[in-house]
C-alpha cells in the first residue's frame, strides 16, 4: 500500500507540466491578502484551501520561500506540490481533524481519500517561520475501518483538546522513556489508569497487552523521540522506532490524558526511508523539542 502511495505521489509530481515559475509569472491571481493569525488557524486555513479548495495560489500566502521538505517523495520548495493538487482525482477529499500547535510546531491529524484504494490516515508535522510553513514532515498509514479492528475503534477522527493545566507533554515524553528506553515495565505502570481505550487496529482495549509488551521489549529495540506537542488532555509526539518490526519505522503517537493518567491511544506509523534515499535528501525523523 505504501509503494501505491508514494508511488502516487511521484507520478503526480511528474505527470503535469504546471511550473512554479508559471505562478509567479502571474498566470494564476495572488492578489489575496493574507491576516495575521495564531500557528494553528494558519495551518487549519493554508490546508482548507490548498487540499479542499485546491487554491494553488495558497502556496503563495501560506508556504515560505525555501519550503523544507521530510516527506520522501517530495522535493524541497513549492514546485513539486503545484502538479501535485492539479493531478488530484476528482474521487479525493480531505478531513482534517485533531490539530494541536506549540512552539514553531504545528501537527494535524487528518483523513484524506482518492490518493489510493484505501483512505489514508495522515499526521502532518509543519515548523512555521515568519507567519509561513517553512517545513514539513508527514507519517501515514492505510486507514483500518472499526469493524476490521481487534478493538472495534476508529482510527479516526479524534476529538479537540478538553481543558487540562497538566503538563501533560512532559508526562507523555517521561512515559515513553521509562517504556522503550529504560525499558522498565514497574515505572511504567503509575502512567496508566485503570482501563486502556486503544485504537492502533491491531491492539486490543485493556492494559493486559501492554504490561506483555513492556516486560518483553527486544534487548535490540530502540526510541528515539522526537517533536511533542500539547494542548489540554491531547499530546502527539512524533518517534522512530527500530526493532519492532523487519524494517524501522516512523510514528505519529497520540495520548489522551484524564486525570494525570494515560487513558487513550491512537497511532499512525509508517516504514522509514533512509536519509540517502529521500528525495530532498532530509531525513523523516524529527529532532526532540
Amino acid at each position: 500500500m505504501k509503494k501505491i502511495v508514494l508511488g502516487t505521489l511521484i507520478a503526480l509530481s511528474f505527470g503535469l507540466s504546471s511550473t512554479y515559475a508559471q505562478q509567479k509569472s502571474g498566470k494564476i491571481n495572488q492578489s489575496k491578502k493574507v491576516k495575521k493569525m495564531d500557528n494553528k488557524t494558519l495551518v487549519q486555513t493554508a490546508m482548507n484551501e490548498l487540499f479542499v479548495k485546491r487554491d494553488v495560489t495558497a502556496l503563495d500566502r501560506y508556504w515560505a520561500d525555501g519550503y523544507i521538505q521530510h516527506n520522501p517523495t517530495i522535493a524541497d520548495g513549492k514546485e513539486d506540490l503545484i502538479p501535485m493538487i492539479k493531478g488530484l482525482p476528482a474521487n479525493f477529499k480531505y478531513e482534517s481533524g485533531l490539530v494541536i500547535a506549540n512552539d514553531n510546531y504545528v501537527m494535524i491529524h487528518g483523513r484524506y481519500t482518492g490518493l489510493a484504494p484505501e483512505p489514508l490516515i495522515i499526521v502532518d508535522i509543519f515548523r512555521v517561520e515568519n507567519g509561513k510553513l517553512k517545513e514539513h514532515w508527514d507519517v501515514m498509514q492505510t486507514e483500518v475501518k472499526a469493524e476490521k479492528a481487534v478493538n472495534g475503534n476508529t482510527m479516526f477522527p479524534i476529538s479537540q483538546p478538553k481543558a487540562d493545566k497538566n503538563d501533560n507533554r512532559k508526562l507523555v515524553q517521561d512515559y515513553l522513556n521509562d517504556l522503550f528506553i529504560k525499558k522498565d515495565a514497574k515505572l511504567t505502570e503509575k502512567y496508566w489508569g485503570t482501563d486502556m481505550i486503544q485504537h492502533n487496529p491491531t491492539m486490543p482495549n485493556g492494559l493486559d497487552v501492554l504490561r506483555g509488551f513492556a516486560s518483553n521489549i527486544p534487548q535490540g529495540f530502540k526510541y528515539v523521540p522526537g517533536i511533542a506537542v500539547a494542548d489540554g488532555d491531547k499530546v502527539m509526539i512524533h518517534g522512530y522506532y527500530e526493532g519492532w518490526g523487519p524494517k524501522p519505522l516512523v510514528a505519529v503517537d497520540i495520548f489522551r490524558i484524564e486525570n494525570g493518567k494515560v487513558v487513550e491511544h491512537w497511532d499512525v506509523m509508517q516504514e522509514f526511508v533512509p536519509d540517502n534515499q529521500t528525495k530532498s535528501g532530509h531525513s523523516m525523523q524529527t529532532i526532540k523539542k
